[in-house]
């Protein structure tokens, strides 16, 4: 898909990579997670670390939102400073 590729593979993607000292960074999964009002449930608080485990940890998973996303529609949110903390649980 075009807009996938010009999305996951831009230089903006890349200059992060850099920025977060990726020398060659891969990419190993991707997915869209299409979710329509009132259909499913309600994806609670995680960290993306519990899914995308390697030893030593060497994954960082990107999210894009494709449409306005605010508190009221379930935007992504984070704890400030919990990239430090390391995963909590694992499944």
């Amino acid at each position: 898909d075009a807009l996938f590729r010009e999305a996951t593979y831009s230089p903006r993607a890349a200059a992060i990579c850099r920025s977060l000292g990726y020398e060659r960074p891969t990419l190993v999964q991707s997915m869209y997670i299409f979710k329509q009002p009132f259909v499913g449930g309600e994806v609670g608080a995680h960290q993306d670390g519990t899914f995308l485990y390697t030893e030593p940890q060497s994954v960082t998973g990107f999210w894009w939102a494709l449409e306005d996303c605010t508190l009221t529609n379930g935007c992504l949110w984070a704890v400030p400073g919990s990239h430090r903390m390391g995963v909590s649980r694992w499944f």
